[in-house]
């Protein structure tokens, strides 16, 4: 139970690095979001 846990946490981790890497290369090649953060 415990290794199936931490295998999803990792699985998350990596899944959200590579979201804020994708998103860090498109601001700055593009200039835009890949998902457009709302603003009021």
């Amino acid at each position: 139970m415990s290794e199936e846990g931490g295998s999803g946490m990792m699985g998350w981790l990596i899944f959200f690095l590579i979201f804020v890497v994708g998103n860090g290369i498109l601001y700055a090649t593009t200039g835009i979001f890949f998902i457009p953060i709302p603003r009021k």
